[in-house]
């Protein structure tokens, strides 16, 4: 698991319900979430997104990802608890490596950690960097 510090950024994002109910992403929203440093935002990769706590307070997260390209591709998967205030704060970063040219694979983090355990989710895919 790789959790990293992170700064200020306006992203693309897809957004995650909590108790237990999963929310539509909006294909315009925008936030001013804590930020990853290099790699290229792939707003259309994360296909299905569901980020939720278990009773006991525990995030998890979990969806599909898809390759539009023609190449084989690697990406990060981001998420993000706490509010989107651009805060400094933590994310876990997910790699999902090989993605087949126009491909569709699974991916799931067990445990997120976060210091806000009233959340929001935010979810955030990038190219990986080599």
């Amino acid at each position: 698991m790789r959790v990293v510090a992170i700064a200020v950024l306006v992203s693309a994002l897809a957004a995650c319900g909590h108790d237990g109910e999963s929310a539509k992403p909006s294909p315009t929203a925008k936030a001013t979430l804590p930020s990853v440093s290099g790699g290229t935002v792939m707003t259309k990769a994360l296909t299905i997104a569901h980020c939720a706590h278990s009773s006991t307070g525990v995030w998890s997260a979990s969806g599909r990802l898809h390759n539009p390209t023609k190449k084989k591709l690697s990406v990060d998967v981001i998420v993000h608890v706490g509010p989107p205030n651009g805060s400094p704060s933590t994310a876990h970063v997910k790699r999902v490596s090989n993605i087949g040219p126009d491909k569709t694979v699974p991916w799931a983090i067990a445990v997120v950690e976060t210091n806000y355990p009233a959340g929001p989710c935010q979810i955030q895919v990038r190219v990986a960097k080599k």
